[in-house]
């Protein structure tokens, strides 16, 4: 039986196969080592999501850092209503909602 893996960040990661019984004993015979045009340059997690994330790493990191700093000094009061500001429904006014709680016409 040969069984073929892949070295990364030093540690054999072996592609799956039926697991061998405890205690089998095994050799290892290194193959050529990958030509440098052959490896392909693995992305970073920001290069893999920039399209969904949309915001440079430095800048979230900034954002976050704001947005703690506001948290912190907010009371819970403050808080609620930091996050109640605005419409209650997009395309609805404020003054539409009171109608309709006051029962105008």
């Amino acid at each position: 039986m040969e069984i073929e893996g892949i070295v990364h960040n030093g540690v054999i990661e072996f592609e799956p196969v039926a697991s061998l019984p405890e205690g089998t004993r095994v050799t290892l015979t290194p193959c050529e080592p990958p030509s440098a045009t052959s490896a392909k340059p693995i992305p970073s997690i920001f290069d893999r999501y920039q399209s969904i994330i949309g915001i440079a790493p430095d800048e979230l990191a900034e954002w976050l850092g704001a947005f703690r700093q506001r948290q912190a000094t907010l009371q819970p009061a403050d808080a609620w209503l930091e996050q109640a500001r605005g419409p209650a429904r997009s395309g609805v006014s404020t003054a539409e909602i009171m109608q309709l709680t006051r029962g105008d016409d």
